[in-house]
């Protein structure tokens, strides 16, 4: 199968050649190495389901600029993104979380596949009970500390657990305008739970367990940095040198005015000054 990639740099900085790479992992598709292009180096990391571009000489990829290249896969492709958390780029010692999108109808050939979709495929109401529960899988390919393991538990445990033992959200079978509203209701009312009460108990009872802090957003409008963040209870600190914040940096409080040569880096700390990953806000 061919598949083109195509890379955009949004942020403010150059990904310089020998200095950038593009990561993806859970991919069933496998890179055929014969097809990549010269001056890119493939590699496999902890496994087959972990992939690795590094750019070397002539792939450089300046701020506001595309690239694409075209490989060879063998196997299945999948047809929904796996971003942020499946693609990444690491550059200049940072991870870059991507924004991605697969085009798979653009594919040739689908018109002699027999593809389910969700219209087409239908739970059995006679077979219900075979549904005793959920389940959620951490997979492992890339925890190689016990902090990635906590980063990957933690919130996502307690998400999931909220989700397996509530009832039934009324708002599910809600087809009028309403729903999205009542959902964002029940959605804030589940943050401001994790944030402010939640993690905190988890930090008194636990104070060695790391886990993963959600990165704030933010943007850069008419020369003003607007932030949030997703829980309750973060303190967002944030330097304007392109730095990684720390927590003797500033804390975000309200939009202020920044420069048009200033680096925007954010990053979400809780009640005990553990820092979570941090972005680069980009201008509007």
């Amino acid at each position: 199968m061919d598949v083109v990639f195509t890379i955009t740099n949004l942020t403010s900085i150059d990904f310089k050649e020998n200095e950038w790479s593009l990561h993806w992992n859970q991919i069933l598709g496998e890179p055929q190495t014969e097809s990549v292009p010269e001056g890119i180096d493939f590699e496999r990391v902890n496994g087959n389901s972990y992939f690795v571009f590094n750019f070397g000489d002539s792939w450089t990829l300046s701020a506001e600029e595309s690239i694409s290249f075209r490989i060879v896969t063998k196997g299945v492709m999948s047809r929904l993104a796996l971003g942020p958390k499946g693609a990444f780029v690491v550059t200049s010692n940072q991870s870059l979380d991507l924004h991605a999108n697969i085009h798979w109808q653009e594919a040739k050939g689908l018109e002699d596949l027999n593809l389910p979709t969700a219209k087409t495929t239908k739970r059995n109401p006679n077979k219900q009970n075979n549904l005793i529960g959920i389940q959620s899988q951490l997979w492992t390919e890339t925890v190689t500390s016990e902090t990635i393991l906590d980063q990957m538990l933690l919130p996502n445990l307690i998400v999931f657990a909220e989700r397996a033992w509530a009832k039934k959200p009324y708002w599910i079978s809600d087809q009028s305008s309403a729903q999205e509203h009542k959902m964002t209701k029940d959605w804030n009312q589940f943050l401001n739970a994790m944030g402010e009460r939640t993690m905190p108990v988890i930090n008194n009872l636990f104070p060695d367990f790391y886990y993963d802090l959600p990165k704030p957003g933010g943007i850069i409008k008419n020369d003003s940095l607007f932030v949030r963040s997703p829980f309750p209870g973060m303190q967002v600190h944030y330097t304007l040198d392109g730095s990684t914040p720390s927590p003797s940096s500033k804390v975000y409080h309200h939009p202020i005015s920044v420069n048009p040569d200033d680096v925007v880096v954010l990053r979400s700390f809780d009640n005990q000054f553990k820092g979570g990953k941090s972005i680069i806000v980009l201008r509007e």
